[in-house]
């Protein structure tokens, strides 16, 4: 069954303002490495990417899923149509926007749709720059650019089944930048995956060992309880608004924890808790502790640690 999209969910963007010059990042594009057909976004044009740039995505959403022992999702092409058009739409007003109009230069109702129901990202700058499909997941994991979380959720939803992705690079009709790179990942479907036998109780960021490229030390680490594995919408039965968060180190140290917010938005797991912790170091055992969480009349606590290693 197809989600429902909440209001939330078309606030929640990802925006990579890209405008200094970075020596891992500044390169001669070549259109060969992502593209079957290059995109024109001049003449709204939105290109096809090759298969590889498609399995570089599909595999770094799977080893970040591995991180947390939830299950591998799968491509669906039939998707891919929809991802295209809505980089397009995006890199061509060099904008962010799930729910663009027939006023966005190259709109087409495929690319409002995949606007609609993906996970959507963009850089811009001042000349030509290779943003690689492992860097574009990796960015709405760590959330770098946004106070909410809504695309680690959708990367990190155990009911996740499959996704298209889909890039579009070059120069922005709307916009007084040199380049543009914009990237969509749809995670909205209308299957979901089944869990029932998934031996996963929640979904912790950072959890075990972490890779600190994956990990923003200033960030938001955040918490998902998967409490019913049938039907994912049960899962909004857990509720935070009494719950405490301990961080400490093995040694008994409590770190400080702040910003904490929560909700039971339709982003992923309909359950969420997000906080920064103070002082989080490489190569130390974190021990994470929930407690005080309600959920349909009980009480209940998780237990997890991580540690951040290169």
């Amino acid at each position: 069954m197809k989600k429902p999209l909440l209001k939330e969910l078309w606030l929640v963007l990802f925006f990579a303002l890209a405008i200094s010059c970075k020596k891992d990042t500044v390169a001669n594009f070549s259109y060969d490495k992502y593209y079957v057909v290059s995109p024109d976004i001049q003449n709204c044009q939105a290109g096809s990417l090759n298969k590889s740039s498609k399995q570089a995505a599909l595999a770094r959403v799977n080893y970040i899923r591995g991180l947390h022992k939830l299950p591998p999702v799968s491509y669906n092409t039939a998707g891919d149509e929809l991802v295209q058009q809505s980089a397009l739409i995006n890199a061509a007003n060099a904008v962010l926007d799930h729910s663009p109009d027939a006023s966005f230069a190259c709109y087409t109702s495929n690319g409002a749709i995949g606007s609609g129901n993906s996970n959507l990202g963009i850089s811009l700058s001042t000349q030509v720059r290779d943003f690689s499909d492992d860097k574009n997941v990796d960015r709405w994991l760590t959330e770098e650019y946004s106070q909410t979380i809504g695309h680690r959720r959708w990367l990190l939803d155990p009911f996740l089944k499959y996704v298209a992705y889909g890039r579009v690079d070059g120069k922005p009709k709307k916009s007084n930048y040199g380049f543009v790179s914009a990237a969509s990942l749809k995670v909205i479907n209308d299957e979901v995956a089944d869990i029932r036998y998934l031996n996963v109780e929640y979904v912790g960021y950072p959890y075990a060992d972490y890779p600190t490229a994956l990990f923003l030390k200033n960030g938001y680490l955040s918490f998902s309880a998967l409490y019913d594995r049938l039907n994912e919408w049960n899962n909004s039965y857990i509720k935070y608004n009494t719950a405490v968060i301990e961080v400490t180190t093995d040694n008994g140290q409590q770190l400080r924890v702040s910003s904490i917010s929560y909700d039971n938005d339709s982003e992923g797991l309909p359950n969420s808790i997000q906080w920064k912790t103070e002082g989080l170091k490489d190569n130390i055992n974190y021990n994470v502790n929930i407690k005080n969480i309600q959920a349909d009349g009980q009480t209940l606590s998780y237990k997890y640690s991580f540690k951040l290693v290169k």
